[in-house]
């Protein structure tokens, strides 16, 4: 192989999906993320060091066309975070009638011993919440 060649995979996939949001009087709850508990981890004490050996990252991303007789009434803030067990992203933005959502997520190469093992913990709980953010729409 060649010297510092990295193999990667791009896979780019697309499905319709007729219950991916929830109705609730005249509001439109879409979750800008199919994907729900991406991450966890260990809840009691850790006795052993937790080694991530090989990073990855994923993005999730959403298109969605405001259905007629509705306005954008919330969309989540854009989010970014960063540790050293990795990071994650999330940008919403509206233009034309269409939403666009893109969550991001990566895991980097570390060794967190169980002192520093709440690290881990605090961000797949804050990546967690980020993840299960909702957009909101509203019958005009």
């Amino acid at each position: 192989g060649t010297p510092g060649y990295v193999p990667e995979i791009n896979l780019d996939y697309g499905f319709s999906c007729q219950t991916f949001a929830r109705t609730v009087g005249d509001r439109i709850f879409v979750p800008v993320s199919m994907f729900t508990s991406w991450l966890s981890a260990q809840k009691t004490a850790r006795h052993n060091d937790l080694v991530i050996e090989k990073g990855s990252s994923g993005i999730d991303s959403i298109s969605l066309t405001v259905p007629e007789g509705y306005v954008v009434e919330v969309l989540p803030p854009e989010t970014r975070y960063d540790c050293e067990a990795g990071w994650y992203s999330l940008a919403v933005s509206e233009d034309g009638g269409v939403i666009r959502a893109e969550l991001g997520v990566g895991l980097i190469p570390c060794r967190l011993s169980p002192d520093s093992y709440s690290i881990y913990r605090d961000f797949t709980k804050s990546f967690n919440k980020v993840a299960d953010s909702i957009i909101v729409l509203k019958k005009k």
